[in-house]
Formats: C-alpha cells, sequence, structure tokens
C-alpha cells in the first residue's frame, strides 16, 4: 500500500510541475504564428529577424522542441546576451481556466498580452493586446 501511495504521489508531482515544454511549446507556437504578431515579422524584408529566438523565463523548462517560424527552427534560450533579435517571454501565468503570457519584441518596438483559455486538455489562444512603443 505504502509502494502504491508513493507511485501516485511521483505521478502527481511529475505531471504537474511547472511548466512543461510542449505546453508552452503550444502556447508560443500560438502567439508566434498569430495574426496580430505576424504584422510584425516582416522576416522577408529583414533576414537579421530570422531565426526567431525566444527568450523564456528561468522558470520555464527549456528541451529538444521543434517549433519552426519563416522556414527556420526557432530558438528557445534563457540567455539574452547571446541574441540581439529576441521576442521575450516576461512572465507566464495561470489562473483557473485561463493562462495569460505577457511579451514584447524590441526590434518591433512592442509589447502585449496574450490571452489563452482551456480547452479540454488544450489552451486555445483567444486574445492578443498589443501596445507599440
Amino acid at each position: 500500500m505504502r509502494y502504491f501511495l508513493y507511485l501516485v504521489f511521483i505521478s502527481l508531482f511529475f505531471s504537474n510541475t511547472g511548466n512543461s515544454t510542449s505546453k508552452i511549446e503550444n502556447l508560443v507556437y500560438q502567439l508566434l504564428n498569430s495574426e496580430e504578431i505576424n504584422d510584425y515579422w516582416h522576416a522577408e524584408e529583414q533576414k537579421a529577424k530570422i531565426p526567431v529566438v525566444v527568450l523564456l523565463p528561468r522558470s520555464v523548462a527549456m528541451e529538444d522542441v521543434k517549433l519552426r517560424r519563416s522556414g527556420q527552427y526557432v530558438i528557445f534560450t534563457h540567455n539574452p546576451l547571446s541574441y540581439k533579435n529576441l521576442f521575450i517571454i516576461k512572465k507566464i501565468n495561470e489562473e483557473n481556466k485561463e493562462k495569460t503570457i505577457s511579451f514584447s519584441y524590441g526590434r518591433e518596438g512592442i509589447s502585449g498580452m496574450a490571452t489563452y483559455k482551456k480547452n479540454g486538455n488544450s489552451w486555445v489562444l483567444k486574445k492578443i493586446n498589443i501596445v507599440e512603443s
């Protein structure tokens, strides 16, 4: 019985800790490919914007994520000094059935908030508010 409870505890602990990469990958994919953000890429005009580099908060684990944008793999990093062209994920919050991501993209002078709603087992992007500076 003790062994069974230990296994249940371990499986619950590991299934609910932090932000799993697959969830973050899905959220970032929806954000980077949204119509609202699409207007700011201009990747065809400025090759310096490729590949897209996403700076993640240190609290978000990075693993081998295979996300593509503009024909190249997106680079995920925790080190802002390694790259000039950063799409910054500032903060990820989750409350009830809503998740928000605050972000900025300095190269285009924008910042904003993406709001996701829980739909079954997945998160769906519902709204993006963008502010130009």
